[in-house]
C-alpha cells in the first residue's frame, strides 16, 4: 500500500560535509531563531559547524529546528512506551491490559505525528 508520502534516503558518504566559502553565507539556529551570516572561519563559525549547526540552505535550518524543538515531545512518548514496555519488551498486546494497550498506541501516534510536523514529509 503506498502511503503517499515520499522519503528520501541520504546514503553516508566519506566527502567532507559542505562548508561554505571565506564570505559565502550559511545558516545556523539561535536563541531567537534560524539566522544568516557570512562564514569568516572564525571561533564561532568553527563552533557551529563542529556541534553541526551549521546548513546551506534556510530550509534545511528551519528542517533542524522544528526537529530540535519536537525533541522533548518525543522523548516523552518514547518514556511512557519504555514505561509500559519495560516488564513485557515483547510488543505482543496480549502482554498488556486496555489502558497500556491505549496508551502504547497513543505514545506511537504521538511519535509519529512528531516527524510528520518536524520532517514535513512531501506528497
Amino acid at each position: 500500500m503506498d502511503s503517499g508520502f515520499k522519503i528520501t534516503i541520504m546514503e553516508a558518504t566519506t566527502q567532507p560535509r559542505w562548508r561554505a566559502k571565506y564570505g559565502e553565507k550559511y545558516w545556523y539556529l539561535s536563541d531567537i531563531g534560524v539566522r544568516l551570516i557570512h562564514e569568516l572561519y572564525r571561533s564561532t563559525d568553527n563552533s557551529r559547524y563542529n556541534s553541526l549547526n551549521y546548513y546551506r540552505t534556510e530550509s534545511e535550518a528551519i528542517s533542524a529546528k522544528k526537529l530540535r524543538d519536537a525533541a522533548p515531545k518525543l522523548l516523552e512518548a518514547l518514556e511512557i512506551i519504555g514505561g509500559i514496555t519495560e516488564n513485557a519488551p515483547e510488543l505482543n498486546m496480549v502482554n498488556y491490559n486496555e489502558e497500556q494497550v491505549r496508551e502504547l498506541n497513543n505514545a506511537m501516534i504521538e511519535i509519529c505525528q512528531i516527524y510528520r510536523e518536524a520532517i514535513n514529509l512531501t506528497k
